[in-house]
């Protein structure tokens, strides 16, 4: 949908956060990352600091690899009906099905 970001925007979103400890913008159907996020406030700034540290460090891993980096810098976009006009992931005809997805990174 219109929420859909990528790679990038997750990182500097995070960068964001630590600098000026705000909670990104979150979709109303997330609430709970909301929430969670804002938990992160009530922690002294040496432990908020340790932790914001670890999520950049995860995400420049997915930065870092350039398969991981296509693959989650992807941002399908949408004409003006908000359907799809080019390719996109979506799992959703798998979520109720007895089946594994692999993915092969090369």
């Amino acid at each position: 949908g219109s929420d859909v970001f990528g790679l990038d925007d997750l990182f500097a979103a995070a960068l964001e956060m630590q600098r000026e400890r705000t909670v990104p913008p979150v979709s109303a159907d997330n609430r709970s990352v909301e929430e969670s996020l804002t938990r992160h406030f009530a922690k002294d700034d040496h432990q908020f600091q340790v932790s914001m540290d670890a999520v950049g460090n995860r995400l420049d891993k997915l930065r870092e690899d350039a398969h991981l980096r296509r693959i989650f810098s992807h941002v399908p976009e949408q004409d003006e009906t908000g359907e799809y006009v080019d390719n996109r992931f979506d799992f959703r005809e798998f979520l109720d099905e007895d089946v594994t997805i692999l993915f092969d990174l090369g």
